[in-house]
């Protein structure tokens, strides 16, 4: 009879600690999984991350930020329509902005900064652009019109790309877009052979600010790249 007391308690001991770990089982929450990393939104200035993928860059021509052209941007994005622009894809892909509706943007951004002017053809100017800002022809016009003093000239170009695009990677675009470009800048412009050299040394400081806007899900990250062009005599 006591060896049944015996078992029956036992067995009551081995049952209670059983619901006992049951329990705390229980309370033990499984691993919750986690969402997927949503990408950082690039904003703001990224002349650094630029120009650390340019190699050999010439010694005249600087990266900097550029609070102003920061502010700009982010006036201009607020006029944007990122269902036209992007069309809805996220790719890395860089695009510039220019023609049709668009180009609405580009206006206002050069508007906004105060890009220079400069004679494209007797009595007819036109916007500088990056393209232009740094040529021969047209600085030697610039050096004609002054021989004392130049004003410092200013150029920007706005791009657009998917707002999903990472940092690195934007980085890396925007750099192989404009390298071949700001490299090609003159620093002294020289005039046909045996007529000499310009008489001024030209520099240049290249910025580039980032922006984004989301629509109905739809992301775009802006981008602008301003080069200032500063001449001071030899």
């Amino acid at each position: 009879m006591k060896l049944k007391k015996i078992a029956s308690l036992m067995l009551a001991g081995v049952m209670a600690v059983s619901m006992l770990a049951g329990c705390q089982n229980a309370n033990v929450d499984p691993e919750q999984p986690t969402d997927p990393e949503t990408p950082t939104v690039v904003e703001g200035d990224i002349s650094d991350g630029v120009a650390a993928n340019i190699d050999d860059l010439p010694s005249y021509i600087e990266f900097a930020g550029d609070s102003a052209l920061s502010s700009s941007l982010d006036y201009v994005v607020g006029f944007a329509n990122v269902m036209d622009l992007t069309g809805g894809f996220y790719e890395n892909d860089l695009n510039k902005i220019r023609g049709g509706n668009a180009y609405e943007l580009q206006s206002k951004l050069e508007k906004a900064v105060g890009v220079t002017k400069w004679e494209f053809r007797k009595g007819q100017e036109v916007n500088l652009d990056l393209d232009t800002i740094g040529d021969r022809e047209v600085i030697l016009k610039a050096e004609e019109a002054s021989t004392v003093e130049i004003d410092d000239a200013k150029a920007v170009q706005l791009y657009v790309a998917s707002g999903v695009i990472e940092e690195d990677a934007l980085n890396t675009l925007v750099a192989e877009e404009i390298e071949k470009t700001i490299k090609g800048y003159v620093n002294v412009a020289k005039f046909m052979v045996g007529h000499g050299n310009g008489i001024y040394d030209h520099s240049y400081t290249v910025s580039v600010s980032v922006d984004s806007k989301e629509v109905n899900g739809v992301e775009a990250t802006f981008v602008a790249v301003q080069v200032v062009r500063t001449s001071v005599r030899s």
